[in-house]
């Protein structure tokens, strides 16, 4: 493998200062719906500063599988596009749209980490990457829960949930907190398996990071969001107790105290026991055809105990029994984009119903993109978690646990709810690279 030569810690030059300032506000940007024309503006702005930080791909040989996976599912999409898609004029525009930015987002913060290795060192540049990428994720669940304290203040009650347009809602601020929560119990385990940090963060800006994160998850009550980055920690754990590593016991306290959070935030959710009740009434969707087709107009099914279903795992549900028939009949896909389960129901119903997407993300995939679309994803998030662990835990990296467990709780999220198009998979790429090209740098240079 070609490394990247170490030199002294030093502070960066101009232009990587000025490719920080751009990266970290991509990053807090990123996350804030209808910013396109300003993230486009910054995306463009940091690649002509960063440019010459892509040097950096040549010592990135370990994740050259991975990189072809990436090249052939971009082929195909366009190939899909092209000569098989029902809709080939609107899947091409999304493909140069967040498919296409995605991957300049990507170029661009390993171009910022590129820049940054002649200056300040390789194990350096990346913690200083990573720890500007933890804070601008974190501003967002402090400012959500400044916002929330503020109205509580003037109005006598907070209004946890509140759907506000500038932080974008639950869904947007539950995205954020968890990929900000997944880097620090990345770096929680780096420090206490490892004996190595991973960010460069004071402590009183870690335990406010940390603090706002975990108290954030509790008042969002967004359960896939806490199921996804549950399951994520757990895989974390699991590893460390299966390889016997040391160090365990402090860790253990700090991801279990996660842990307990997110598992008291569902169980005092009341729509869980409603979630349980609906599930049996989504077997039989042709009898409600009619309340999934159009859910804003219509009244939705009672439970056997006579309360209503709860909306959003009832819709859930009979959305991904019908985009699991539509892609029996569509195997090649209809053309990539959100927006490919609602073609493929206006398709059969001969109807125009403002339906999008069924809200899980590998099967919007695999209707717009077809099944190869689908199994290359897959393949290529299988090598990312296989290198993830064994930057974990065969060559052991302090980037490899943020890997590990932000690549996870993505995955999951995706499969139960609708995060693999649009900005949210921009964000992803941009940042699932970085961690990706930061566990190529050998464990013996990590900055103390």
């Amino acid at each position: 493998m070609g490394e990247i030569p170490a030199v002294p810690a030093q502070c960066p030059g101009k232009r990587g200062l000025l490719s920080l300032a751009v990266f970290g506000a991509l990053v807090f940007v990123y996350s804030i719906p209808g910013t396109v024309g300003l993230r486009n503006l910054l995306l463009l702005l940091g690649l002509a500063c960063a440019f010459p930080g892509l040097r950096i791909l040549s010592s990135c040989r370990p994740l050259r599988t991975p990189a072809m996976l990436w090249c052939a599912l971009t082929v195909w999409l366009i190939l899909q596009a092209l000569l098989l898609s029902s809709y080939p004029a609107q899947a091409l525009v999304n493909l140069s749209g967040d498919w296409l930015r995605g991957l300049l987002a990507a170029l661009f913060s390993l171009s910022v980490l590129g820049l940054l290795v002649k200056d300040c060192g390789a194990a350096r540049s990346v913690s200083i990457c990573l720890s500007i990428s933890v804070v601008a994720l974190g501003l967002h669940p402090i400012l959500y829960l400044a916002q929330q304290g503020w109205i509580g203040l003037h109005t006598g009650s907070f209004p946890f949930q509140y759907h506000d347009a500038w932080i974008g809602g639950r869904d947007f601020v539950s995205e954020v907190t968890n990929a900000c929560l997944a880097m620090l119990a990345g770096d929680m385990l780096s420090r206490s398996v490892l004996r190595r940090p991973l960010l460069l963060i004071p402590f009183w800006l870690y335990a406010l990071l940390a603090t706002a994160a975990l108290a954030a998850t509790v008042t969002l009550s967004t359960s896939l969001g806490t199921v996804s980055i549950m399951t994520a920690l757990l895989v974390a754990m699991c590893g460390v107790i299966a390889q016997k590593k040391s160090g365990r016991w402090p860790v253990f306290i700090a991801v279990g105290l996660a842990l307990a959070v997110g598992i008291g935030e569902i169980a005092n959710d009341d729509r869980t026991y409603r979630v349980i009740e609906t599930i049996p009434l989504t077997q039989d969707v042709d009898r409600y055809s009619t309340v999934w087709l159009d859910p804003l107009n219509q009244q939705f099914p009672k439970t056997a105990s006579g309360n209503e279903a709860e909306v959003s795992t009832f819709l859930r549900l009979t959305w991904a029994k019908v985009a699991l028939c539509e892609i029996v009949d569509y195997p090649l896909g209809l053309g990539y984009g959100h927006r490919a389960f609602g073609y493929a129901v206006n398709k059969r119903f001969g109807t125009n119903f403002d339906l999008q997407s069924s809200h899980c993300g590998w099967l919007d995939f695999a209707l717009g993109g077809g099944l190869p679309a689908l199994a290359l994803w897959l393949l290529l998030s299988c090598f990312l978690l296989r290198y993830a662990w064994q930057a974990s835990f065969v060559s052991p990296n302090p980037a490899g646990f943020a890997l590990l467990i932000y690549t996870t709780n993505y995955l999951i999220r995706s499969a139960i709810d609708n995060h693999m198009s649009g900005l949210r998979l921009e964000q992803y790429l941009m940042l699932v690279v970085l961690l990706a090209v930061s566990a190529t740098i050998p464990h013996d240079k990590a900055c103390a």
